[in-house]
C-alpha cells in the first residue's frame, strides 16, 4: 500500500492506519502484491470513489491463478462513511464477478473486445482488454479509475454477405469500433456498419449497484 512516495505493507485479515503528509486535494492509494516488484503498482484510486470498485493489481507469478493469461490480481475495493474519529476506511476484499460495478453484456452473434478510450500507451505497454463471447456476460475493470470512463468497444467475426445460387450464403469479415459509456442512459439509435448491413444496440442499465452495458 503507497499513499505517498513510501510504502506500507498490510497484512491479510488486518488494518492499517495510513497518514498523509499532504492533506491539500484528494488523497490517492496505490496497491501491489507483497511479491511483485517495487515498481509494479496499480492505478492510484481515491479514498471517496472507492466504493464498489474492482480493481486490476499488478501481481508476481505466485499471486496469479494457473489458468490466467495475464499478470494482475483482481480485488474489490470499498468505503465506508467515517465515522466519529473522522477516518475513511477503505476495505479490500476478494474479487466477486457479481460486484464489481460493470458488466457487460454481449447479447450479439459477435464477439466484443472492449478497453478503455483515451489512455496514454507507453512503447512496448499494452492496454488491459476484456473479451466476451457471443451471449455471455463479463465484468469489466478499468485499468486507470480516475482517467475518463469511457469505453472502446471492437465487434469481431463474420457477417453474411450475400448468396450464390439462394443456397450457399457467403461470410464476410466483420470488424469495427464505436464508443461506449456506462453513464451514458440516452436511449440511442443504433450503430450502423453498411458493408455488412449490420446494427449494434448499445444501452445501459442499472441492476442493484452495477451498471450494465448490453450490447444487441
Amino acid at each position: 500500500l503507497r499513499a505517498a512516495a513510501g510504502g506500507l505493507a498490510v497484512p491479510p485479515h488486518v488494518s492499517t492506519p495510513v497518514y498523509f503528509r499532504n492533506t491539500r486535494g484528494k488523497p490517492y492509494l496505490y496497491l501491489r502484491t507483497h511479491s511483485a516488484s517495487h515498481d509494479r503498482w496499480s492505478a492510484g484510486v481515491a479514498l471517496d470513489g472507492a466504493c464498489n470498485l474492482a480493481l486490476a493489481i499488478p501481481a508476481g507469478t505466485e499471486d496469479v491463478p494457473a489458468e490466467s493469461s495475464t499478470p494482475e490480481a483482481l480485488v474489490r475495493l470499498d468505503c465506508q462513511v467515517p465515522g466519529a474519529s473522522g477516518s475513511q476506511v477503505l476495505l479490500v476484499r476478494p474479487f466477486e464477478r457479481e460486484h464489481t460495478g460493470y458488466l457487460v453484456e454481449n447479447h450479439t452473434a459477435y464477439s466484443l473486445m472492449l478497453w478503455q478510450h483515451g489512455l496514454p500507451v507507453k512503447t512496448g505497454q499494452r492496454l488491459r482488454t476484456l473479451r466476451v463471447e457471443p451471449h455471455r456476460a463479463e465484468p469489466f475493470v478499468w485499468e486507470q479509475p480516475l482517467m475518463k470512463q469511457i469505453v472502446k468497444l471492437e465487434l469481431s467475426g463474420h457477417a453474411p454477405a450475400g448468396s450464390v445460387d439462394n443456397d450457399v450464403v457467403t461470410q464476410m469479415p466483420l470488424q469495427f469500433q464505436i464508443l461506449a459509456s456506462f453513464d451514458d442512459f440516452v436511449e440511442r439509435d443504433a450503430v450502423y456498419w453498411p458493408p455488412a448491413n449490420v446494427r449494434v444496440i448499445v444501452r445501459v442499465r442499472v441492476r442493484g449497484s452495477t451498471k450494465v452495458l448490453r450490447i444487441s
